[in-house]
């Protein structure tokens, strides 16, 4: 019998109508999932609930139940659990809940939901972050202890709290993937730009969409205008961009490719020259004093103002000094006494990471070694 004539032939026993209804008079519907109790042993009223719109987290305060409380317990103070969730937004989402209404099916659309469980803050030492969550009137309030940060490099693989001897403060790790890592970082691409436009924020905004760690040089040949121009540009929109990207892999890092990374970024910002296996530093750097544009930052790379100013910070990219921003880099020239024998150490290992680079610096080697045979 085919499948045609079975379900042709099944006995139709009832019909359910499903109404897609929407709230009336444009009312939202809020769905709540939070953790309950045997009918026995309700929780202890009153009930408070409390919505925090800036961190976007609804709080349910309910009091301790004091014949179910151990009073030896070292929170033997605790007089109330708070049960807590954020937020989630179901408006692009076909997420709905369905209700039985007399002979009918009611399917109504719901538009926020909670997910609300126990918050053990009472257990949690918090020290550490408060701050990082200091944010009154869209200001971040800065901490001058943060300053003292000092990197350590190790031979396993370890946390960052290992990584980074900081005082008062857990940073949190910003790791991406290899693949990620080569693009941004590893990556060569030709740029190729209309010489007609003007702007040269915009020019600046194209290049940085097509390689986040440029030198000075590349963006003179791209941008035909007056070096002090583009410096400035450059010192309002690039500097605090290439700072965030450069910290991105910086944690969670073994010895070598922590000290790989880093050599990287160096060479590809013209501080660490190569020349037939010799490495000369430039210690030429730049440092500069500007404003940080709140809305720019996020925008470019998708981070709170209290993830930004951790990773700033920590590494060495941003000091808050007398009311203003000071950002770039500073001459560290203990981190090429460090690290200039380990470089030539790991220089081949370095070569392969950076193969497409590599083979382009060859091939113009070769081309330049032919005209000079030529010329002789």
């Amino acid at each position: 019998m085919s499948t045609q004539q079975s379900d042709f032939e099944d006995e139709l026993i009832s019909e359910t109508p499903i109404i897609l209804s929407q709230p009336r008079d444009g009312q939202q519907l809020h769905l709540y999932q939070y953790v309950t109790r045997p009918h026995f042993r309700p929780y202890a009223a009153p009930l408070t609930v409390d919505y925090q719109p800036l961190n976007n987290e609804l709080q349910m305060n309910v009091p301790v139940d004091a014949s179910n409380f151990d009073a030896s317990s070292e929170h033997s103070g605790l007089n109330g659990i708070t049960l807590s969730g954020t937020r989630l937004s179901l408006k692009n989402n076909t997420y709905g809940i369905l209700l039985k209404q007399n002979n009918n099916l009611l399917l109504m659309p719901v538009q926020e939901a909670y997910q609300i469980t126990p918050n053990h803050q009472h257990t949690n030492n918090n020290e550490d972050l408060l701050p990082y969550q200091q944010n009154e009137n869209e200001v971040f309030q800065l901490q001058t202890v943060l300053k003292t940060v000092n990197y350590k490099y190790i031979s396993a693989p370890a946390t960052n709290r290992e990584l980074l001897d900081a005082v008062n403060s857990t940073p949190i790790a910003f790791d991406i993937q290899e693949r990620q890592y080569k693009k941004y970082f590893l990556q060569n691409p030709q740029l190729q730009f209309s010489q007609k436009q003007k702007n040269i924020k915009m020019q600046l905004d194209q290049l940085f969409k097509a390689s986040h760690v440029l030198r000075l040089n590349q963006i003179m040949q791209v941008i035909k205008e007056p070096i002090d121009q583009i410096l400035q540009n450059l010192t309002d929109l690039c500097w605090m961009c290439r700072g965030n990207f450069v910290l991105k892999s910086k944690y969670l890092m073994e010895q070598s490719l922590g000290r790989i990374r880093d050599f990287v970024i160096m060479h590809l910002n013209g501080f660490i020259h190569i020349d037939d296996g010799n490495i000369t530093v430039d210690n030429q750097f730049m440092k500069r004093k500007g404003t940080v544009d709140r809305a720019l930052l996020y925008k470019t790379i998708k981070q709170t103002p209290q993830e930004i100013s951790q990773v700033l910070e920590l590494d060495d990219l941003v000091e808050w000094k007398n009311g203003e921003w000071i950002f770039g880099y500073d001459d560290d020239t203990e981190f090429f006494a460090e690290n200039q024998t380990f470089c030539q150490t790991y220089f081949e290992l370095v070569k392969n990471n950076l193969a497409e680079m590599t083979e382009w610096k060859e091939k113009e080697h070769i081309k330049k070694s032919m005209i000079q045979v030529v010329r002789e």
